[in-house]
């Protein structure tokens, strides 16, 4: 898929993006497989959690780490019961407290701290449960991920732990926080090797939580950060479904669209993701891509870009071909006389049939910028349906010139020249050459095919087309060219 980067839109709203967020969408994520024990060296989740309250509106005081003990201490009870609704806030709070505190040197006596406070909350009944059991869950659940690494040390405390979520869960079966944790606990369990009383996957857990959180946007927001941190990314299709999914949930929640700052976060976190595949040359699935270009322009109705790329999205596909063509000329309204908008404006048009106008303005693209190869293959490919092969050939050699690999204006001048029955044996040497880059794609076994029966090689052309229909076998043509084959060797019953 041709794009426009969208760097630079990117930049615009990084800063946006909470540093957690930017952290866990720039780093490459440790593969975690969905269904399966994790290696010892997989983070443990629980330590991963990173909700962004002040994107929906909750304030937090600003944690002072120098203060003694009491202060602290009545600082985080403070805090808490300022925020006595938002689990989310709870625990970045707490992990303010763990990242920050200056008296106890070590992430296990600070968490041994916060839990000694928290159990002296229960019985001063400063919160009420739910919201203070979960604190108590999460914070025994940190402590166990500090000493995952110790066997004797984590065992009993993974009894007892996992005892506890479970009753939590099932006390609480519509409170999404309740079941995130059994399936945090689930996977602590996988990192280290142990057989775990949760008898289902995190994966499972995670998504029962997620159809309980039916208007909690910070939770979805949280649980789309986790997928987006651990989940394989090399695994396109389950990552972004899991990731987009809670984002749009998210936003879903937010309908009337008044919280820009969640909106242009999200959105930077597409545009984060979609660039990382483009670099790794990975391809996405169509409704991501769709869904990026859609929410930049949702943002920013001027970004001629993604105006473009969507344009160019539709026209690849063959899909909302009218839509195609708007998006193709808002994006040279914004930005005229640009050789790339014009490019895709041109076979925005050339697929909605209106070639004239195609064909003008591809020789527009060309004329401002000589050396797009697209732009070239796309006027060959205009000259080949109005029949004029001279014009047709002359554009993909130079698409050639300009970008030698490109196999299928190579398949495409070959497929020209046998349908024309000239230079035949380049056509073979050009068709073999695309199909050493990509060597099952049926469209280029067909043309090899097709040249065969062109040299009168109907033997070989039969093998070949019989291949090409194998690959894609509901493609009509490769069955017609097999069909021809047939009629010329006078076998009527299997054409």
């Amino acid at each position: 898929m041709r794009t426009r980067s969208l760097a630079l839109f990117l930049l615009g709203l990084i800063a946006l993006v909470p540093a957690a967020v930017r952290e866990g969408t720039a780093a490459e994520p440790s593969p975690a497989p969905s269904k399966s024990a994790e290696p010892a060296a997989a983070p443990a989740l629980v330590e991963r959690l990173a909700p962004a309250s002040k994107l929906f509106g909750i304030q937090i005081i600003k944690f002072s780490p120098n203060s003694n003990d009491d202060i602290q201490q009545q600082f985080i009870r403070k805090n808490l019961v300022s925020v006595k609704d938002s689990y989310g806030a709870h625990v970045e709070i707490f992990e303010s407290y763990l990242r920050d505190s200056a008296f106890k040197p070590t992430d296990k006596e600070r968490t041994a701290t916060l839990l000694t406070w928290v159990e002296s909350f229960t019985k001063e009944k400063a919160l009420a449960e739910p919201l203070l059991r979960f604190d108590r869950l999460y914070l025994k659940l940190r402590q166990a991920a500090l000493v995952r690494h110790d066997r004797a040390a984590v065992e009993p405390l993974m009894v007892a732990l996992e005892k506890e979520v479970l009753a939590f869960a099932k006390d609480e079966p519509k409170l999404p926080w309740a079941q995130l944790l059994v399936g945090l606990a689930r996977q602590l369990s996988d990192v280290i090797s142990r057989k775990s009383a949760v008898d289902k996957d995190k994966e499972t857990y995670f998504n029962q939580a997620s159809l309980a959180a039916v208007d909690d946007a910070g939770f979805h927001f949280v649980l789309g950060q986790l997928y987006l941190d651990y989940y394989d990314r090399t695994d396109v299709s389950n990552f972004l479904k899991l990731v987009a999914t809670e984002f749009e949930k998210c936003l879903l929640i937010d309908s009337s669209h008044s919280n820009k700052e969640l909106w242009s976060t999200i959105t930077a976190i597409y545009v984060d993701i979609h660039e990382h595949y483009q670099k790794k040359d990975l391809t996405e699935p169509f409704w991501f891509e769709e869904l990026v270009y859609k929410r930049i322009i949702k943002l920013d109705p001027t970004n001629a870009s993604a105006h473009n790329n969507l344009s160019f999205l539709y026209s690849q596909n063959g899909v909302n071909l009218k839509e195609a063509l708007k998006e193709a000329q808002i994006a040279n309204q914004l930005k005229p006389n640009d050789p790339f908008l014009l490019d895709s404006l041109g076979w925005a048009l050339y697929k909605n049939k209106l070639l004239s106008q195609s064909l003008d303005t591809l020789k527009k693209a060309a004329a401002l910028k000589a050396d797009v190869a697209d732009v070239h293959f796309h006027l060959a490919t205009v000259y080949f349906d109005k029949d004029d092969f001279p014009n047709a050939s002359k554009e993909f050699k130079e698409t050639i010139r300009l970008q030698p690999d490109n196999a299928l204006a190579k398949n495409n001048l070959a497929y020209l020249y046998a349908e024309k029955g000239v230079n035949l044996d380049e056509a073979m040497r050009l068709v073999d050459d695309a199909l050493v880059k990509l060597p099952d794609n049926a469209a280029f076994i067909d043309t090899k095919g097709w040249i065969y029966y062109k040299q009168k090689k109907y033997d070989q052309a039969v093998e070949a087309l019989k291949k090409a229909i194998e690959q894609m076998p509901e493609t009509s043509d490769l069955h017609l060219h097999l069909g021809t084959v047939y009629l010329t060797l006078g076998k009527t019953g299997d054409a």
